[in-house]
């Protein structure tokens, strides 16, 4: 895990950035109170229609059928130019109650996605339990695959592509674990859906 704000290592349980000191409190005095949360679907920038806010519903579900080991899911909204977007989609994560404390710390295996629409960046970022495995490289592709069709305006498809490039980084992520543990296919057993859960 790294600090959102200075990209400082950070501990499971650390309380703030030992380089910076960035917690969720101090996101907390700069971004005010986080808004509701759709699950796992929010459009806070009116940016979908409703047919593709309905289709991308159904690519959100189709996907975690794909890897039930993950939860993921995209916020689209409209942030202030000077806002950092890699710490608002952290306290995002972490406050909007997307997750539970049913399963926290390692076992957090949900993805946030968030657009921002007016300033066309993306930002992505993963639970504890899949830090091992979801490298910052990777995620910085799956935002980056999303940002020919932000500067198209083009909400729907920028999400189309970041869960296309999302299926290649967990496809290749889990052919690594395999070979790295000596597995085949056959020996990796999928596990249900797992109940939202705590990041942070």
């Amino acid at each position: 895990m790294r600090c959102p704000l200075c990209h400082a290592p950070l501990q499971e349980h650390s309380p703030c950035c030992p380089q910076c000191h960035f917690d969720l409190e101090q996101a907390d005095r700069d971004f005010g109170i986080p808004p509701s949360l759709g699950v796992p679907l929010t459009d806070l920038a009116n940016a979908l229609t409703r047919r593709q806010f309905r289709l991308t519903l159904k690519a959100l579900e189709a996907f975690t059928r794909r890897f039930p080991q993950l939860f993921f899911h995209v916020v689209v909204s409209k942030l202030p130019k000077e806002q950092n977007i890699a710490t608002t989609v952290f306290w995002l994560f972490n406050k909007g109650s997307l997750c539970t404390p049913l399963e926290d710390g390692g076992f957090c295996q949900d993805a946030l996605l968030l657009l921002d629409t007016d300033n066309l960046r993306a930002a992505c970022i993963v639970g504890y339990g899949l830090e091992p495995f979801v490298t910052p490289e990777a995620l910085q592709e799956i935002s980056r695959a999303t940002l020919p069709a932000l500067r198209e305006k083009q909400c729907f498809e920028a999400i189309q592509r970041a869960l296309v490039k999302a299926d290649e980084v967990l496809t290749a992520a889990s052919a690594a674990v395999s070979k790295a543990y000596g597995l085949n296919q056959n020996d990796v057993q999928p596990s249900p859906v797992h109940a939202q859960s705590f990041a942070y």
